[in-house]
């Protein structure tokens, strides 16, 4: 599998110091990724933050093993607090791509907590029914901004 670097001017502009939340404000972007289902970028604190982009087709246990691979390339196969970032996508994830991001023992050696941010009320049916019936092994929490996101992540330790 293929990891791209990518340069600022080629992702979409979500600069830490715009954050909603204007208290979290000015942390570094310290390397970032793109592949065709999203973009990641790891921040100071152990956060790695991912931005789904818009998909038509069904996100399937191939994308999330690149997704696992990708993590772990951008923080060095260490654990790190990860910030999904839905509010820009309209995916549909295959019910082993869910089983995958829930309970892989790799990947989930890779994450330390997972803060989901979402948009609108079917965003959110999908995400309690992947806490209800996936039950990742590590804290999970939704939120509608980033800036909420990520002061929960720095408020457990990032």
């Amino acid at each position: 599998m293929i990891l791209y670097t990518t340069s600022e001017k080629y992702l979409p502009s979500f600069k830490i110091n715009h954050l909603d939340n204007n208290s979290i404000a000015n942390l570094a972007e310290i390397d970032s990724f793109e592949l065709p289902t999203a973009h990641f970028r790891k921040m100071e604190h152990n956060i790695i933050w991912i931005r789904y982009k818009i998909r038509k087709d069904e996100f399937t246990v191939e994308d999330a093993m690149a997704h696992s691979d990708a993590v772990s390339t951008l923080n060095g196969g260490k654990p790190a607090h990860l910030i999904i970032d839905f509010r820009e996508s309209e995916i549909s994830f295959s019910t082993e791509a869910r089983e995958f991001f829930a309970k892989n023992p790799d990947h989930s050696k890779l994450r330390k907590s997972q803060a989901l941010i979402l948009k609108g009320l079917a965003q959110k049916i999908v995400a309690n029914f992947y806490l209800k019936f996936h039950r990742p092994n590590c804290p999970v929490q939704y939120f509608t901004d980033a800036g909420s996101a990520f002061k929960w992540i720095l408020h457990l330790g990032a």
